[in-house]
């Protein structure tokens, strides 16, 4: 029998922090927003934030090669847990990375405040809870970052052996040091050093870093929380945190709450569409024998234009499918395509169709869309962002396809 999810604090409006309050009541000439993973931003062009990339995971032991450790980097079910809404610091090593993207924002604008609130719900009192905040100089992914690398979720550095290839376009990325620790993995001294007490809402200040960030002199790929002690017990964790993707109350995601001088308006972005013209796209794919291969995009979408950028720089994908299947690009934001969209069962963006050309008015065959709640076989995020993840998906929906 069909069912559906129904989760009844989606889409209420989620109050804003007593932290976020009294920034407002410091700063009254300022522009105060939160960022979390579903927040509106209408005020910097976006319907729906979705910039928020976290995870956790383990070092094992380095002297048994850092295997067996707990992570929720991907999206399987765990002693029926699902730990991709959890964030851990210690026990066995355990860190999280988060990072929010901040490029809506206009690279002149000027950022008085910024502060990270995380979520603490559970903590062990008799661990030591020192941590330190490091910012992250390469980018990774939250679907397969590990121990070795941001885009490597084994415990070895898996470099490809006699011609064989992980993904269809790119390798693996590894750090230069395992767990980061190389000089072109990490900055060199902390951002800061923190002890949580207690549960309930922590607050971390990354306004000079979030400067640094805005201002380009310091990419932004996030920050590491991790353990200043080299305690270590299997199986365990200190200190278990809210993830951007918890999907009980929104209310409890993280949180990075910007303090901006005046009124910055929205950094200018329109989607570039191709073969928008859905007759004469359709019409063209039945006269050379292809099928339509159609992406999604979104205007209003941080991943959709990250996602864009990651395609327009990567041709490669163009060329794996070209033979088979004309591309199309369709900006969601657009009226007219609302209703082929609604037809195709499209919810979230930035997502891809594969569609025979047959029947402008039939069903896609494959749909690859982000994850989230009520699409727990979605890809996460960054498998929009990352060539590797994404040719990998994209090759695994035309092989279903074909069969």
């Amino acid at each position: 029998m069909p069912f559906t999810f129904e989760n009844p604090d989606l889409g209420k409006p989620v109050a804003e922090l007593s932290a976020t309050a009294e920034l407002r009541k410091q700063h009254p000439q300022a522009t105060v927003v939160e960022l979390w993973q579903g927040a509106p931003l209408p005020q910097l062009g976006i319907a729906s934030y979705d910039g928020v990339r976290d995870v956790y995971f383990g070092d094992g032991r380095p002297e048994k090669g850092f295997g067996g450790s707990c992570t929720n980097s991907g999206t399987d079910l765990s002693y029926g847990d699902d730990l991709r809404y959890q964030l851990h610091l210690g026990g066995e090593g355990r860190r999280t990375l988060i990072a929010f993207d901040l490029s809506m924002l206009p690279r002149d604008a000027k950022l008085a405040k910024a502060v990270l609130m995380l979520n603490v719900e559970e903590l062990d009192r008799k661990a030591d809870r020192n941590y330190r905040i490091v910012a992250l100089k390469r980018r990774w992914s939250e679907g397969v970052v590990g121990v070795m690398g941001g885009l490597n979720g084994t415990t070895n550095e898996l470099r490809p052996l006699g011609g064989r290839k992980l993904y269809p376009i790119g390798d693996t990325e590894n750090w230069e040091q395992p767990l980061y620790a190389g000089p072109s993995d990490r900055q060199p001294e902390p951002v800061d050093l923190l002890a949580i007490e207690k549960t309930g809402w922590l607050a971390l200040d990354l306004t000079a870093l979030a400067q640094k960030w805005l201002s380009g002199e310091w990419p932004n790929h996030g920050i590491a929380i991790e353990a200043v002690s080299d305690d270590w017990t299997m199986g365990r964790y200190d200190v278990r945190m809210t993830a951007s993707d918890y999907p009980v109350d929104p209310a409890l995601r993280p949180r990075l709450v910007l303090v901006l001088d005046g009124a910055p308006k929205p950094a200018p972005y329109q989607v570039k569409e191709q073969n928008a013209d859905l007759k004469a796209a359709f019409q063209q794919a039945r006269e050379s024998g292809r099928m339509i291969l159609c992406h999604v995009l979104a205007t209003s979408s941080l991943t959709s234009r990250r996602f864009e950028a990651m395609l327009n720089a990567t041709p490669a994908i163009s060329r794996l499918v070209e033979n088979d299947y004309l591309e199309v690009r369709l900006d969601a934001d657009k009226p007219e395509h609302g209703a082929f969209l609604k037809a195709q069962g499209v919810r979230r963006f930035p997502s891809t169709l594969l569609i025979s050309p047959r029947d402008l008015e039939g069903r896609h065959l494959a749909l690859l869309e982000p994850f989230d709640w009520d699409c727990p076989a979605g890809l996460l995020r960054s498998a929009f962002e990352f060539e590797q993840l994404y040719s990998r998906a994209l090759q695994g929906a035309i092989n279903h396809v074909a069969r």
